[in-house]
């Protein structure tokens, strides 16, 4: 299955969003994002110092320096087990590299009653220079993460593939499963909510739907 995505991005519009879905809500059809510094928070760009956070996720640690970020996609069409692959990026905010050997697993459930969702973790060696973004892709996430605008740094590491995603033990009828999965980086935990849309398995689908970035602080 192909989507079809604007790529524009808007600095510092009157109002701001971060995914599609949140676009469409408030009457836009492409992403707009906040000059760096800045925050999407409520659909307006906001200064983190004043608590600002990304309007799609609670996982700023602390106001503060800022660390990094990641960006994944937080809305799937599943049909299938999986796994799937080449979906997760961590961008170097800060002013020194961002060493994915300390990425770890922290926390992972989900919802449904027999469905299990499995994320894989792999720790690299890689050390992402100041200001640049690491991890492999697929053709599917591109677009989500990067076509989209909503990662618009230089590629330092596309050959780094540092999760994975699965569904087990899944009915084969159309259902929602909630994810509550936490990653860390550095010590540093970070919430990454997702929903899977599970559909019947007369077609394949295994396809990430909507992105989110998340600001991270130490």
């Amino acid at each position: 299955m192909s989507l079809a995505l604007t790529g524009c991005t808007k600095p510092n519009p009157e109002v701001c969003c971060t995914t599609l879905d949140q676009c469409s809500e408030i009457g836009v059809n492409d992403l707009r994002t906040c000059n760096d510094g800045l925050v999407c928070q409520d659909n307006r760009c906001v200064a983190a110092s004043d608590g600002g956070v990304d309007a799609t996720s609670d996982a700023v640690i602390d106001a503060g320096v800022r660390a990094f970020e990641v960006a994944y996609p937080d809305e799937w069409r599943f049909s299938v087990p999986g796994p799937i692959s080449g979906y997760f990026l961590a961008i170097n905010t800060s002013n020194a590299d961002l060493d994915m050997n300390t990425l770890e697993l922290k926390s992972l459930d989900d919802d449904h009653p027999t469905a299990i969702v499995r994320v894989t973790i792999s720790p690299s060696t890689t050390l992402i220079p100041p200001g640049f973004v690491g991890g492999a892709l697929s053709g599917l996430s591109t677009q989500i993460l990067v076509n989209s605008g909503l990662v618009p740094e230089s590629r330092y590491d596309t050959t780094s593939d540092y999760l994975t995603l699965a569904i087990e033990n899944a009915p084969d009828a159309m259902y929602d499963v909630h994810v509550d999965l936490v990653i860390a980086i550095g010590g540093i935990r970070i919430p990454m909510p997702m929903t899977i849309h599970m559909l019947p398995s007369g077609s394949i689908y295994a396809n990430p739907l909507a992105g989110t970035r998340v600001v991270v602080f130490r």
